[in-house]
């Protein structure tokens, strides 16, 4: 699922992973433009519209579900609103 945030200023992407899949079989390659994953030996990667912050980034796993949300904040937003993100 990849969505923005009700307030546009993070882009979410939520990936579906096996829950007892070991994370060393899990590889994110995070760059402002695109992101690069790598699941057990399979490669997806995705291309942004606009620039993301990677040092404000997170990613977390589920430890029911096993799924990956990664909430990556834009570039574009204002420094105000950039201190004020709490992630």
């Amino acid at each position: 699922m990849f969505s923005e945030t009700k307030d546009h200023t993070c882009i979410l992407l939520e990936v579906q992973v096996p829950r007892f899949m070991d994370t060393s079989l899990i590889n994110v390659d995070l760059h402002p433009n695109y992101i690069r994953m790598e699941i057990k030996g399979k490669v997806t990667q995705l291309k942004f519209e606009e620039e993301i912050l990677v040092d404000k980034s997170k990613l977390q796993r589920s430890t029911t579900t096993g799924s990956m949300l990664l909430t990556m904040p834009k570039a574009s937003i204002s420094e105000v609103e950039a201190r004020n993100l709490r992630i």
